[in-house]
């Protein structure tokens, strides 16, 4: 999350510093584009991951892990 949210901030530097349509022109700020896409991509999918785990799930590794 926090490289997500770095990513971020690169991105508004750059287009601040550049101008919105430098994204086509910079490579370097296509690939940071896309990075963060792929990253809040990721981050949705395992989000959704996580709904299906109960808040039980965890208490029982917590459990577990103390029992051994």
């Amino acid at each position: 999350k926090e490289k997500n949210l770095n990513l971020d901030r690169e991105l508004h530097r750059l287009k601040d510093k550049m101008g919105n349509s430098a994204e086509a022109e910079d490579p370097v700020l296509r690939d940071v584009v896309k990075e963060r896409n792929m990253l809040v991509k990721e981050n949705k999918k395992l989000k959704s991951e996580l709904k299906g785990l109960d808040h039980n799930f965890f208490d029982e590794l917590e459990d577990l892990k103390y029992s051994l």
